[in-house]
This record gives C-alpha cells, structure tokens and sequence, in this order.
C-alpha cells in the first residue's frame, strides 16, 4: 500500500490516541466505560424497538417474491372446450339424427321460454 500524506497521518493520529489513553487515570477510565455502555445500550433498545417492524417488513418482502414468482412462473392454461370444426365435422357425419333431436329440443326450449315471458301460454 502506498503512504499518502492522508494515510500517514491517521496513523500517527491512531498513534497518539493510543499512547494517550494508555496513560489514562483510573476515575477517566471508569468514566469512559460507564459512558461506552450507556451509548451501546441505548443503540441495543433502539435496535430491538425496529426488530418487530424489520420482521414484518422482511416477511412482506418475502411474500410479495413468491406471489411475484409464482404469477410469473405459472404456465398458461388452455381452457378452450369447444370442439375443432374437424371434431364436429367428424360428428355430425355419425350422429346426424342426434344432431337432429338436440335442434329440435333446443327449439322447443326457446319456444317455452318465450311463452313464459309472454305470460304463460304457448
């Protein structure tokens, strides 16, 4: 690593300090370590105060990735379950007195739904 001025002189700061608080009283000492853990344990409450909503924020996040993925990652679905014209094709050419009744029930059942709207009688 190359010394810059920069580098150089916060080691000799860093030296300083250390030489001075080697040389501290014991009454400073105390002082410092009573100071030292009030400061820790004011971050400690702070920090588990945030706990909760950093859990809750970090399952949010977790669940919006797996909804995410899974409509991402989901294959399209083929719902479509009307037959082919070949399939009906191919249907008619067997069935075509079938296909004949179910046109007449089917005419029947639009005729009774217009006599019930007409009132009831046919």
């Amino acid at each position: 690593m190359i010394d810059t001025p920069e580098t150089l002189l916060r080691q000799r700061i860093a030296e300083l300090l250390d030489d001075r608080a080697a040389t501290l009283d014991e009454p400073t000492l105390a002082r410092l370590g009573a100071a030292r853990r009030r400061a820790t344990a004011r971050i400690g409450w702070r920090a588990r105060a945030w706990r909760p909503l950093q859990t809750a924020g970090g399952l949010a996040f977790a669940a919006s990735v797996v909804l995410g993925l899974s409509v991402l990652l989901r294959a399209p679905v083929d719902v479509t379950l009307q037959p082919s014209p070949d399939e009906l094709e191919a249907l008619a050419e067997d069935d075509a007195e079938l296909f004949e009744k179910l046109e007449f029930f089917r005419w029947l059942d639009e005729k009774g739904q217009d006599g019930e709207s007409n009132g009831g009688s046919a």
